[in-house]
């Protein structure tokens, strides 16, 4: 019984919509009235700030506000958490508004903050965790100036976290829910008004045949899970070799430099004429990374340079608002978030603490902005793999 009162409270909650009745008192129908949505951007927009203000804070109460009721009410666990999406469902679908209610999206969030900030205090998600994925939001959202793309990096891998290391099934299903909810809203939102249309520059640049190659490049890591290091080394050396001859043979023999580039246009870069490719120091950079460091490491560091060199330049050409030395401070912040998450993710399949890939994130991105005379994709693995050796020798690891 208490199980069904429960559920009832949540979606009673959920069914009062502050802007409708307000605007209603207004004679001002939200549902016919600027963007449709009778929540809480729209009712600031069409009524002001004191009730768009109002509207927020209950939208965002309204589930876990219902999830606390229904643990005073005695509710079991599922209940509790059911509460909070019938409250959801309530703001989706008042029965006095004939069903059409709001789009649930500030409802949805405060069930998110509320669930991530009781996981951390349950344990089901480390508060150190909880901090890096609060700060990698934080870097997002200021490059890309929109929540969107935040969610859909951060989302996820929070809803990993708690997935492996909750307790609740209960809890867990509850924060898939809300979690794929509104990381599907996002998605949505970003389809209907174009937020992520690329400039033509930035579509010519990922146009490069190496730029989409890149990716293929976590086939050494993923490798390196299943074989051994001196099989890989053999692998990757030989290829090394072939493109350091190729290159080597070129610079020696100017005809044969010339066919090459006339041939291999689509290849070859033209600043890359006179010296030697960025794929050739990259296979380099990768058979002495994983000559020098451990298989953790190494393999941290490889992740590192295939992911964040693609985010940097997608988030500088399109954001790029502030210059750091020849980069762009948004490009450099979104090469450490990006690699932050990807040694958070890559964490769960090889013995690497958060001291080791935050600090070879940090060095990953500061080597990549920095204005060396050497190729990025040369110094990034083998300084991020350098840096995160330290935290062990310091005792932090």
């Amino acid at each position: 019984m208490n199980d069904l009162l429960a559920l009832a409270i949540g979606y009673l909650l959920g069914a009062v919509l502050p802007a409708y009745l307000i605007g209603r008192a207004r004679g001002i129908d939200l549902r016919t009235t600027g963007d449709g949505n009778p929540g809480a951007t729209n009712a600031m927009q069409t009524l002001g700030r004191g009730p768009g203000y109002m509207t927020a804070a209950y939208d965002m109460l309204k589930g876990p506000v219902a999830v606390a009721v229904a643990f005073a009410l005695g509710a079991s666990e599922w209940a509790a958490y059911g509460a909070g999406l019938t409250a959801f469902l309530g703001h989706r679908f008042p029965f006095y508004m004939g069903f059409r209610g709001g789009r649930g999206f500030a409802t949805a969030s405060g069930l998110l903050i509320f669930g991530l900030g009781y996981a951390v205090w349950q344990g089901h998600l480390p508060a150190l965790d909880g901090a890096i994925f609060f700060s990698l939001f934080l870097v997002l959202w200021w490059v890309f100036r929109d929540r969107a793309a935040p969610d859909a990096i951060v989302l996820p891998m929070a809803y990993l976290d708690v997935v492996l290391r909750s307790t609740s099934l209960a809890f867990t299903v509850f924060m898939g829910i809300i979690v794929g909810y509104v990381w599907a809203y996002n998605i949505g939102r970003v389809r209907r008004e174009k937020l992520f249309r690329l400039r033509a520059e930035t579509r010519a640049a990922f146009r490069d045949v190496r730029v989409l190659l890149r990716p293929g490049a976590l086939a050494f890591p993923v490798l390196y899970l299943f074989v051994p290091r001196t099989a890989l080394l053999a692998l990757v050396g030989a290829v090394a070799l072939v493109f350091v001859t190729v290159d080597a043979s070129r610079l020696l023999w100017r005809r044969f430099n010339i066919a090459i580039f006339r041939k291999l246009a689509f290849f070859y870069r033209p600043n890359e004429e006179h010296t030697f490719t960025s794929a050739s120091l990259f296979l380099l950079g990768t058979f002495l990374t994983i000559l020098l460091f451990p298989q953790p490491i190494a393999t941290t560091a490889l992740i590192f340079v295939t992911f964040g060199d693609l985010a940097a330049k997608l988030a500088g050409l399109e954001h790029g608002r502030h210059r750091l030395f020849t980069r762009s401070l948004e490009g450099s912040l979104t090469f450490f978030a990006v690699c932050a998450a990807a040694g958070f993710g890559w964490s769960f399949l090889v013995p690497i603490l958060p001291a080791q890939y935050l600090f070879g994130a940090f060095v990953a991105a500061a080597t990549e902005a920095l204005p060396l005379d050497l190729n990025d994709n040369f110094t990034v693995p083998l300084m991020s793999g350098a840096a995160m050796m330290i935290p062990a020798l310091v005792g932090l690891a």
